[in-house]
């Protein structure tokens, strides 16, 4: 998302996991490995503008399992 605010970011990913539990949040993906501060704790994408010099941005990498 083109955002910074939680709920439109964690609490929505939250609210989609807790109904899809097919899904899952995909922290083996080596995304961004040329700027690692990018990435948060949880392996989330998370760019902040007075941090990071861009606009504010929320991204994440979700697998499906195997069914």
């Amino acid at each position: 998302t083109c955002s910074t605010a939680p709920e439109e970011d964690e609490m929505v990913l939250d609210d989609f996991l807790s109904r899809h539990p097919g899904f899952m949040v995909d922290t083996s993906a080596q995304l961004f490995t040329t700027h690692p501060e990018l990435l948060t704790d949880a392996g989330y994408l998370r760019c902040w503008p007075h941090q990071h010099g861009t606009d504010g941005f929320f991204a994440v990498c979700l697998t499906r399992s195997s069914r």
